[in-house]
């Protein structure tokens, strides 16, 4: 009982870097002793302890002992936050800037280990982190930057949550069909058959009238008509029966309206956004049939989650990407190929900002990137100290945004400016509409043919 009473007390008021002994009969306190950049370790003795006593204790000098020493460090890629130089073959990005700010308050150098496409190929296939694992055993490195995040705390000594990094769907934006999006003037496909009824209409109003020859013409009165709808000039015709005249007035008034209407919602739709409905879940993303293609260790994530209730349809959905082995090449084939849905991560939209004009995007895990760390090594509770004091002042939120802005003028884009892209699909139905007209109007001719031959023979 005492003993544990001793140590529940100790470990309250004393820093992690002191090692406390327990014997049968008292307490000791120890101090670590680090030297050669701590190649050697060596405890000396403080103080004996005991329920009623209490030492003076000051903290172990850790900074001054391992000034200027090499920390180790090992890396895999996972861009913008981790990339590898093309030319100098050496780590760059966020995290690489954010461990330069942490060599300063830290008084230590360090020092990358080459690269080893090791660490990325465990991760990637199946989150395995066996060779970091044995790296940091065998004292070749003290730090690994990378795909790590919260669900690997049982294995690695982390730092604190450095940023929100989620996986997301990525999913191009399908195209809306102008004539789909004018479906409140759908009533444009029965033009044909309604100006067929008018031009009938005033074939037989005419009959009782003074200007039964002006309108004797069912095709006639067809192609004028479509001319009043069109807003095309024809031939000024002036009736002298007030039947026929207001007939026609009422028509200039309707199709006037008609016209205005339809200009109007063309212009709109054409200043409008030129993208249909956007997937915003995993529902919408089944419903629209969009081919789902992610690298071969990502589709584990589906196969165990229950994260949704419809993550089995996921993954019975998925297809590997062939030839690509890890995420960021199956992004660049997504952004250029635009048919099929991929999962990224938020790095990959602050590398290209503006592709949420042209692709929608959901969160499917909310992973929070840290940096591991050698699991009971002296050094790893004040590492996170220093850690901590840099978030909190904001370093880490000053590289994201420098990083989002270095991408933003690479790849500008003017938002302001709209455009429309024009496909034969879209003009599709408005040139099978024209082609109606064409043959309506055939077929009425060959009709006033054959009716005009009947009356001849017949009288």
């Amino acid at each position: 009982m005492l003993k544990a009473l001793l140590n529940l007390m100790i470990s309250t008021i004393l820093p992690y870097t002191y090692l406390i002994v327990f014997n049968e009969t008292s307490s000791a306190l120890f101090n670590l002793d680090v030297q050669r950049c701590g190649q050697e370790k060596i405890f000396k003795f403080m103080a004996n302890l005991s329920i009623n006593e209490n030492s003076k204790i000051q903290e172990w000098p850790m900074k001054k002992q391992l000034s200027n020493c090499p920390l180790y460090v090992i890396w895999a890629i996972m861009p913008p936050f981790v990339d590898v130089n093309n030319e100098t073959l050496l780590p760059e990005g966020i995290f690489i800037d954010f461990l330069n700010a942490f060599a300063s308050i830290s008084q230590r150098k360090i020092v990358y280990r080459p690269f080893d496409m090791i660490y990325l190929d465990e991760i990637s296939m199946g989150y395995n982190f066996e060779s970091v694992l044995t790296d940091f055993q065998t004292g070749y490195a003290e730090m690994f930057i990378g795909p790590v995040n919260l669900q690997t705390a049982s294995i690695f000594h982390i730092s604190p949550i450095l940023m929100e990094n989620p996986l997301l769907f990525l999913s191009p934006k399908p195209l809306a069909s102008l004539f789909t999006s004018l479906s409140s003037i759908l009533f444009v496909i029965y033009w044909p058959v309604f100006n067929l009824f008018l031009s009938l209409t005033l074939y037989f109003i005419s009959k009782f009238g003074k200007d039964r020859f002006l309108f004797s013409s069912i095709m006639d009165n067809f192609l004028l008509l479509m001319g009043f709808c069109l807003g095309i000039s024809c031939l000024q015709i002036s009736p002298t029966t007030f039947v026929i005249r207001f007939f026609l007035s009422m028509l200039l008034i309707q199709f006037l309206i008609i016209t205005l209407y339809i200009q109007g919602s063309v212009v709109s739709e054409y200043s409008s956004t030129i993208y249909g409905k956007s997937i915003q879940s995993i529902d919408d993303l089944l419903d629209s049939n969009l081919p789902i293609k992610i690298v071969s260790g990502a589709s584990i994530l589906f196969k165990f989650s229950r994260l949704h209730e419809r993550d089995n349809e996921v993954y019975q959905r998925i297809e590997i990407f062939p030839g690509a082995e890890y995420p960021f090449q199956v992004f660049n084939e997504v952004v250029i190929q635009k048919n099929f849905t991929t999962l990224i991560d938020r790095g990959y939209l602050m590398m290209r900002p503006n592709i949420l004009k042209s692709f929608s995007v959901f969160t499917v895990f909310n992973l929070k990137p840290v940096i591991a760390m050698s699991k009971n090594r002296f050094s790893g509770d004040k590492h996170n100290e220093y850690f901590q004091t840099l978030i909190e002042i904001g370093i880490i939120e000053k590289y994201n945004s420098l990083c989002e802005n270095h991408y933003a003028q690479k790849y500008f884009v003017i938002e302001d400016r709209r455009s429309f892209v024009l496909t034969l699909y879209q003009l599709f139905h408005f040139l099978i509409l024209i082609v109606i007209l064409y043959i309506l109007s055939i077929i009425i001719f060959i009709f006033e043919i054959i009716v005009s031959k009947c009356c001849k023979s017949k009288y």
